[in-house]
């Protein structure tokens, strides 16, 4: 997926207002899969984060800059 961007950041949508019954839930499991990634693949030269879409913005005309 990252091939296909133009810029350094790449975002993945997770869910949307009303898709989680049990949104605590699916952070804790989506917490366990970004440690997992962050321990165990430090030489990916990546950073995982949650977001929102004006930070997201942000990112990419910052790296214009």
């Amino acid at each position: 997926m990252a091939n296909e961007y133009r810029e350094n950041n790449v975002y993945l949508l997770m869910g949307c207002e009303y898709t989680y019954e049990n949104a605590g839930q699916n952070f804790k499991k989506m917490d366990l899969i970004l440690n997992y990634i962050r321990e165990n693949y430090k030489d990916i030269n990546m950073n995982f984060l949650y977001s929102t879409p004006s930070e997201y913005v942000a990112a990419i005309k910052a790296e214009k800059h």
